[in-house]
């Protein structure tokens, strides 16, 4: 039988088809099989493979299907009746076969070989004894064979999977467009985009799922097929008359291989559908109760498979059609989700001290690589109250969510993990969950901007410290004196802030806490530099950098280098304060982290500014504006805005710098950051110097340059902007009246700047 004439576009695949060509071609690679489970895509691909190699080869290709036989004695008879050979003697039908394709030079093509691959060893003898013969084989399972070249073939590209590649031009988007305006052709494409692309991650590529789903295009919105595409996989059920009975639905192809396993596989197979996100063999061996073996034939079935690096993978939808499975056993699903559980706290717990020192990037990238099984593992471990598997997991769990800069996600984790606590009876397992949950929770809502919320939590941690006479754990910011010291830095209360950090320092000595002694010593510095004591400032940094580096810790490096980097900046020294926060940025690529990925960008966009190198700033902000937007952190964003409205002063781009000025004002005002309100404050004061008259500038600048939380690179502006023999008198009055007074000036000069204004947000 000639190979079909293609009906469809192949999308995506021109990397797989060349290697095919390349191993078919070569003389010791006569037999490819193409790997995949059902849906994946295995026959198109091979099919459109068979046309191009065929076409080239002097008797061309023959098409064997197989799909509707299940026993390998029949192969021999479906593959004379390809080659429309007539069988006179079954026992020597192999060798009439062998002996008509002995002097021609052709491809076959058998489909579906996992339905009979006892036959295996028939395509052995027909390459060894056919010398001009090659073989091409789907299948879901390899036919181990000598000769054989496997490709394992896999979803198509998505946005995720690609990102090189934009929507448009990824082959999962473009196979679903085309098989949607099919049945809709008024879809509307980049309308739909987001939900397209949503729906082809979800699948994961697979081309069946992806037209299946395309087909809904008619009845539902694309968002509403991506919607219950996320609750479940009954919509990936075909009504289309011409797809064949096995290609009708997603669950129809898993039956059939599902048919193919043991009782014990059926089992372990279940089993696996825990894990998210992959795993490895020793979590398949302690979770699901598997062995080598099994693993060995369940990838062979392509049930599951061999990522990498010992790990290995189920797709989402295999993954879901197994959990179903599993579901039907309560009893066992239970056990599972214990076993699943207890594994990854343990495996978190394991890894607190080389998270915190020494190993720290290799161990944030172990971790990295468990994600999704860890954040189960968290959640059914907050769901069962199980206080001693958090008590053991918050801190590593914390410093790693922290090391990656999610720190939208790490909000809702930790404050839902702090509501169930605080509503379980107190006992000391509970009290010290949520003394440490409480800990981690105040982190990051001090991170986000929550100021009021992450005085609570720390409060609420003290006393539970106290009361069950709880020393610090080992980590970063794990002492409540340190998070009430970040508390004052921030809303401006220095002398507070000292006090504090001296307490946390002395008590970090005491307890020979390094971790923070370098944190106590780097927060000094940062007061001490606004403060303007920049020797101070510069020895209390380098202690804290030199702590980090004795300790083998990398993480707060980075952070230690912004502050040396600021103390460059107050002394005009702008080479240096480069070298310092690109060492910083550095640091947080090699963790992933991308909070101070953008901090260092903006300090690097800042010290740009001040060097007059104005177009390396614009560039600098916006790759920092990228982080912070997506990180959701309000802070870092403000920080960005301040950063744009400064450098749109400097370049006299006055309507741009009334709109960044006039929301840094807002959100720094909302948020209680007092250095960032002084920052705002200066570039108004710049802003109306520049458009207005000289006195009202200098009603803001002296206050700023007084005032006691004006930060290093707002004293360095005001070096730039205000002459050595013109310096501004110290006003009276709070920071709340010369809040008040900016507002009245941003109001007067959006009179007068209308059309600069209205020209900057038209860009």
């Amino acid at each position: 039988m000639e190979i079909p004439a293609a009906v469809s576009t192949l999308y995506g695949r021109s990397d797989e088809l060349e290697q095919i060509t390349q191993h078919l071609n070569d003389p010791d690679h006569r037999l490819v099989s193409l790997i995949g489970p059902g849906g994946i895509g295995k026959t198109s691909l091979a099919l459109e493979a068979a046309r191009r190699y065929g076409d080239r080869t002097k008797d061309g290709a023959i098409f064997i299907d197989l799909q509707s036989i299940d026993q390998h004695e029949l192969v021999v008879q479906r593959l004379a009746d390809a080659l429309q050979i007539s069988i006179q003697n079954n026992e020597t039908a192999l060798a009439q076969i062998t002996q008509f394709l002995s002097s021609k030079e052709t491809l076959l093509y058998f489909d579906n070989f996992e339905q009979v691959i006892e036959a295996a060893p028939l395509i052995a003898d027909l390459l060894l004894n056919s010398p001009g013969t090659t073989a091409l084989v789907t299948s879901r399972t390899p036919l181990r064979l000598t000769q054989e070249w496997i490709l394992q073939v896999d979803g198509l590209s998505t946005p995720q999977s690609n990102a090189a590649n934009n929507s448009t031009s990824n082959a999962a988007t473009q196979l679903f467009v085309d098989r949607a305006i099919k049945v809709r052709p008024d879809l509307q494409i980049e309308q739909n985009l987001p939900h397209i692309e949503k729906i082809c991650e979800i699948v994961e590529g697979m081309p069946l799922a992806i037209e299946i789903a395309a087909s809904w295009a008619h009845l539902l919105e694309c968002s509403e097929i991506a919607q219950e595409l996320q609750n479940d996989r009954s919509l990936l059920e075909s009504n289309m008359r011409d797809v064949p009975e096995r290609h009708r639905s997603i669950d129809a192809i898993f039956n059939q291989s599902m048919a193919m396993l043991s009782e014990t596989e059926k089992s372990v197979f279940a089993k696996l559908s825990i894990f998210r996100g992959g795993f490895t063999r020793d979590a398949a061996i302690t979770v699901a109760g598997a062995n080598l073996p099994t693993l060995a034939s369940l990838t062979d079935r392509s049930l599951i498979r061999v990522a990498g690096n010992g790990r290995y993978r189920i797709h989402e939808l295999v993954r879901q059609f197994g959990a179903d499975q599993l579901a039907q056993n309560p009893n066992e699903i239970s056990a599972v989700q214990k076993n699943h559980c207890d594994y990854y706290i343990e495996f978190l717990a394991k890894r607190h001290v080389t998270l915190t020192v020494k190993n720290q990037v290799e161990t944030a990238h172990e971790i990295e690589a468990e994600a999704e099984n860890v954040r189960t593992a968290w959640q059914y471990a907050i769901d069962n109250k199980l206080a001693p598997q958090i008590a053991s997991a918050a801190t590593p769990y914390g410093q790693f969510i922290q090391y990656r800069g999610r720190y939208a996600v790490a909000g809702q984790t930790f404050s839902h993990a702090v509501k169930t606590f605080e509503a379980q009876t107190e006992n000391s397992e509970n009290s010290k969950a949520l003394a440490l949950l409480l800990i981690e929770h105040g982190r990051f809502s001090l991170r986000q901007g929550n100021l009021d919320e992450a005085q609570h939590a720390y409060e609420r941690s003290e006393t539970l410290h106290a009361s069950l006479k709880m020393q610090p754990q080992y980590g970063l910011l794990m002492d409540p004196q340190l998070g009430y010291a970040y508390l004052d830095s921030t809303r401006g209360n220095v002398q507070q802030a000292v006090t504090h950090t001296q307490k946390v320092l002395e008590r970090a000595h005491q307890e020979n806490h390094q971790l923070h002694v370098a944190m106590a010593n780097q927060l000094l510095g940062h007061l001490a530099l606004r403060q303007g004591k920049l020797d101070e400032a510069r020895e209390h940094d380098q202690t804290a950098l030199d702590s980090c580096s004795q300790q083998g810790e990398r993480w707060f490096v980075a952070y230690c280098h912004n502050e040396l980097g600021e103390v460059e900046i107050a002394e005009g020294n702008y080479a240096a304060a480069t070298e310092h926060f690109t060492q910083s940025l550095n640091v947080s690529r090699e963790f992933q982290d991308r909070a101070n990925i953008g901090l260092a960008q903006v300090c690097l966009g800042e010290v740009a500014t001040l060097a007059k190198k104005y177009d390396d700033a614009a560039q600098l902000f916006e790759d920092s504006k990228i982080a912070y937007d997506q990180l959701g952190d309000r802070g870092g964003s403000a920080r960005v805005q301040s950063g744009l409205a400064a450098l749109a002063v400097a370049t006299g781009n006055n309507g741009a710098a009334f709109h960044y000025l006039k929301e840094l004002l807002e959100s720094a005002v909302e948020m209680q950051y007092s250095a960032m309100t002084l920052d705002a404050l200066e570039s108004i004061g710049e802003l109306v110097l520049k458009t207005r008259n000289e006195n009202e500038g200098k009603k803001l600048y002296g206050f700023v340059a007084a005032h006691e939380s004006t930060d290093s690179r707002t004293q360095a502006r005001l070096k730039a902007v205000v002459p050595n023999n013109d310096e501004p008198q110290s006003p009276t009055g709070s920071l709340d009246d010369h809040v008040a007074l900016a507002q009245n000036f941003l109001a007067h000069i959006q009179n007068e700047l209308k059309e600069e204004i209205s020209a900057s947000v038209a860009q």
